[in-house]
């Protein structure tokens, strides 16, 4: 069997960006309490038997082909590198933005990325 996984990515903070979105700035001090962007991060992972471990909230940058599937709203395909701790994990990339009604009926944008690793 193929080693591949199912990534579905979402934007999002790590957990002490989180903290300082839900921060209120004091008035007059809104421009040094700057909000973070928020990123594409791993909201959930999918793996086959024998795949590399991914972890979640793992995020991705703007020049890759995931990211780039969210700002086309087309199919992307790419060879893409994660680093993960001293690892690097190459794979075959093919993602599409598929966005969902969340609670309250608002737009969530993901994208879902098939990733077939290499060795």
């Amino acid at each position: 069997m193929p080693q591949c996984s199912f990534l579905f990515w979402e934007l999002g903070y790590r957990k002490e960006e989180q903290a300082r979105v839900e921060h209120v700035a004091l008035p007059g001090l809104e421009e040094l309490a700057a909000r973070p962007t928020p990123k594409l991060r791993a909201s959930r992972v999918y793996a086959s038997p024998g795949s590399p471990f991914f972890p979640p909230n793992k995020s991705v940058g703007d020049d890759t082909s995931i990211a780039e599937a969210l700002r086309s709203q087309n199919r992307t395909r790419a060879v893409e590198e994660f680093e993960i701790g001293t690892n690097v994990l190459r794979a075959d990339c093919e993602s599409q933005a598929v966005g969902y009604r969340g609670s309250g009926g608002r737009l969530v944008e993901r994208v879902i990325t098939l990733a077939r690793w290499k060795q």
